[in-house]
């Protein structure tokens, strides 16, 4: 559960990975999400960050997700805060 896992990164985290690839092949929620909502993802994932004192955050998203890429590509614009990792 997140909760657990934040609980442990409360004593500083160097690297947040945002773990975006789906957990099975055929289902297409978080790519849905990331298309429809990617600023609100970007910043969900700065609240992480700011929470867990984070140096940087890497955002992990599969290759065959080329729409979803994109959104979260133009939501970030010229932000250089978070790395989106393909």
């Amino acid at each position: 559960p997140t909760a657990t896992k934040l609980k442990g990164g409360l004593r500083g985290v160097k690297t947040l990975i945002i773990n975006a690839a789906e957990c099975e092949p055929y289902i297409t929620a978080d790519d849905r999400l990331m298309q429809d909502y990617a600023a609100e993802v970007l910043e969900g994932s700065r609240i992480l960050a700011w929470v867990l004192q984070a140096e940087q955050v890497l955002i992990g998203i599969e290759d065959n997700k080329p729409e979803a890429i994109a959104a979260l590509k133009q939501a970030l614009g010229s932000e250089r805060d978070l790395h989106i990792r393909v």
